[in-house]
């Protein structure tokens, strides 16, 4: 029915062989649309779908169809970047998407929603080695209930990264109510 690409670009390598969609042939778990991935290689760049329950001994696949999409699907796939370098993905036939069906991208790292109707390129520096996403394509009522899964409960404050840094370096917090933040850096002398 429809089919959407994700094209990784690293600052060494493409990785564009990466599908999700919706076929009335798919079968719930692994059929013929599903294909493994090819082994991973030295510090290139690869886009991958965990899938340990459609094959424990070799679990990364570069595609996942479903038979149908009902309200809302979500799709979890990761980033594998060990150069830790700038990175992009391109999501090619977002349009066949039918339009009563919000496309949005969550990086689970920072957790800001992108619509993917709006903007097809989603860059990014990889923080850390791995990087895990969810692509939600749902109706509205749908896309809300997912959405809010990532509104944080706590304040929590991460380490900063990299560590040590030079000029820069970047320090992530969750805030579970929307407001102006302050941040002191002190040096040890004061």
């Amino acid at each position: 029915l429809w089919k959407v690409q994700l094209k990784l670009s690293s600052d060494i390598n493409d990785d564009i062989e990466n599908y999700i969609g919706i076929a009335p042939s798919a079968k719930e778990g692994i059929d013929d649309l599903e294909g493994h991935k090819p082994p991973l290689f030295m510090d290139q760049g690869f886009l991958y779908f965990e899938r340990p329950e459609w094959d424990n001994s070799f679990s990364l696949f570069n595609s996942d169809f479903r038979p149908s999409l009902g309200d809302g699907q979500a799709w979890d796939f990761t980033v594998r970047n060990p150069r830790r370098s700038l990175a992009s993905i391109r999501f090619t036939g977002v349009e066949s998407v039918p339009l009563e069906f919000s496309v949005m991208l969550v990086n689970l790292s920072n957790t800001v929603p992108v619509d993917l109707r709006s903007q097809s390129v989603y860059s990014y520096r990889a923080a850390d080695e791995i990087t895990r996403f969810k692509l939600i394509v749902g109706k509205k009522q749908f896309m809300e209930s997912e959405l809010a899964t990532f509104i944080p409960t706590e304040y929590e404050l991460f380490q900063n990264y990299p560590n040590p840094f030079n000029s820069a370096t970047t320090i992530r917090a969750k805030i579970p109510i929307e407001g102006d933040v302050r941040l002191d850096v002190v040096s040890l002398l004061g």
